[in-house]
């Protein structure tokens, strides 16, 4: 789970509106529309919108270790 806190570059005793404003502030920094062809600040918003998406809703944050894993490896991939 720390992955999640580290894409939005929070420690992880962030509160919800911490992460509503590094996911908005890491959202424009990395929107394909201010990158046009940068492939890598395209992956980059996609991370943050992801990991934005899991910790803003409870239920996704209690997905299985498996799962964790796999997004883990995932995000370790990206530029």
């Amino acid at each position: 789970m720390k992955k999640l806190y580290d894409t939005l570059e929070l420690p992880t005793t962030a509160t919800d509106a911490e992460v509503k404003k590094a996911y908005r502030k890491l959202a424009l920094k990395y929107h394909p529309d201010k990158n046009p062809g940068d492939s890598v600040a395209e992956e980059k918003f996609k991370a943050v919108a992801e990991a934005y998406d899991i910790l803003s809703n409870p239920t996704k944050t209690t997905k299985s270790l498996w799962e964790w894993e796999r997004l883990e490896w995932k995000w370790a991939n990206v530029g």
